[in-house]
């Protein structure tokens, strides 16, 4: 990843970090894919859609990582999934996003 990249993603995360509003939309995406997954119409590609959606309204640029809508729809579509709930969801984004971000900190020093 460039720098360029690095930075919209940090950016990103910051922004989801500080608003709450947009950061519940976000979970709320994520767990109405998590139901969808439960139901069987899930797609990877209304996955794509909605992701850019989101990032949009929240005023992200963050490019859509391949590997991690991947990864994302192996996660929604695992056993594990299938009992998890929505305030499950929203912690472990939280961390995942602090984890993202100690990770960017860390290549700046």
């Amino acid at each position: 990843m460039d720098a360029d990249t690095i930075k919209k993603i940090y950016e990103g995360i910051c922004k989801l970090l500080s608003d709450e509003k947009a950061f519940n939309e976000v979970c709320d995406k994520i767990y109405s894919g998590i139901e969808k997954a439960k139901a069987g119409t899930l797609k990877i590609e209304d996955m794509e859609k909605e992701m850019i959606q989101a990032a949009e309204k929240a005023g992200s640029k963050t490019p859509i990582n391949k590997e991690m809508l991947e990864k994302m729809y192996t996660e929604f579509t695992s056993d594990k999934a299938k009992t998890v709930t929505k305030p499950e969801v929203a912690k472990s984004f939280r961390e995942k996003l602090e984890e993202g971000k100690k990770k960017i900190e860390a290549l700046k020093k």
